[in-house]
């Protein structure tokens, strides 16, 4: 009845998703196919030329690229299950540099001390239930393990997470029993003083032993790589709410920089898409007032524009201000002299 009803739960939960895996297939499944198959396109000899060039890879190729890549499935799967106390998540991302183990000292030792405990209670109950928590486990680092084309994303934390509640209820069954035995088997209100201060202490060395982990080895990390679409966000979301319009701000795109869908959601409003390629991007902006004029994001002559702008990108800066002067520029300061930015805000145009 329970694992009747884990299922008919876990198929509600499952519609809006699948409806969006029916109706935009392509989007759903490229991540995952990527990672199985491969890229989209493969580099191919012509014969008539005998130049190397680029074509759409069609279902043999996929397929060939599937077979010779299974050979590292072990291999991940391996690097999946150290990652709790031996090498972890080495990506900027979601790691540290030096791929330091997802859990801490303590917390690794009784995982693995949980395996073999829940192991032990396995063999004793013969409860099918107790089996869902390894076979849990190992299913949930399928999405790390399966990234067969770029064995170097291996492991993936974030990938990974679907394990977190499975990895750390094995953690804490062993604690969980340990200190219920020992509350019972100490009388007084000394000893039981004593062992609270421990469980305090111990408790107290995990919390240090994460932080530093997260903010002393991974947040730097994380600030050379990243990009403050939080800070300009809150910009767009200012400039909307006093002097300017939604229909009034515009990103210029420059490579390797911002993405105008990060900037929307960070500003609270998701449908603002008025980012701009940088080539061309004056007919591009002119393109997008039109496309806009009837909805929401209509283009209001009696408000500011304002501009976003990759600080290197003086080309686009000085164009813009001959296109439309009277127009003041800023470096905005982020927290990271290379993450600056630069705002272009003009007079209403009227």
């Amino acid at each position: 009845t329970n694992f009747a009803a884990m299922v008919i739960i876990a198929v509600v939960v499952f519609v809006p998703l699948g409806r969006f895996m029916i109706q935009y297939p392509d989007d759903f499944w490229s991540r995952a196919s990527g990672r199985l198959f491969g890229d989209s396109t493969v580099e191919v000899k012509d014969p008539a030329t005998g130049s190397v060039v680029s074509r759409v890879a069609n279902t043999q190729d996929r397929l060939d690229a599937l077979r010779q890549n299974l050979g590292y499935l072990g291999t991940n799967m391996q690097h999946a299950l150290l990652m709790f106390n031996w090498s972890g998540d080495s990506a900027w991302i979601t790691g540290t540099p030096d791929g330091v183990p997802q859990m801490d000292l303590l917390t690794g030792a009784l995982f693995l001390i949980g395996l073999g405990v829940w192991l032990v209670r396995m063999i004793r109950r013969r409860d099918p239930a107790d089996w869902l928590i390894p076979f849990g486990l190992l299913v949930m680092l399928l999405p790390t393990a399966l990234s067969l084309a770029y064995t170097i994303e291996v492991p993936s934390a974030t990938r990974a997470s679907g394990e977190i509640p499975f990895a750390f209820a094995l953690a804490a069954f062993p604690a969980a029993l340990l200190l219920t035995k020992a509350w019972a088997a100490l009388q007084g209100f000394a000893p039981r003083v004593l062992l609270s201060a421990v469980i305090v202490v111990a408790l107290i060395l995990i919390a240090s032993a994460n932080w530093s982990t997260y903010f002393d080895d991974a947040m730097p990390n994380y600030r050379l790589s990243t990009l403050p679409h939080r800070q300009a966000g809150q910009v767009l979301k200012g400039f909307e709410q006093s002097t300017g319009a939604p229909g009034n701000a515009f990103m210029i795109g420059y490579d390797y920089w911002w993405d105008h869908r990060a900037l929307a959601i960070e500003a609270d409003d998701i449908h603002w898409n008025n980012g701009v390629e940088r080539k061309g991007y004056m007919e591009r902006i002119i393109a997008l007032i039109r496309q806009n004029a009837p909805t929401p994001y209509a283009f209001r002559p009696d408000r500011q524009m304002m501009f976003f702008l990759n600080q290197n990108d003086t080309e686009v800066l000085n164009g813009l201000m001959k296109w439309l002067p009277n127009g003041s520029f800023t470096r905005i300061s982020s927290f990271k002299t290379d993450k600056d930015f630069t705002l272009l805000i003009i007079p209403p145009l009227g």
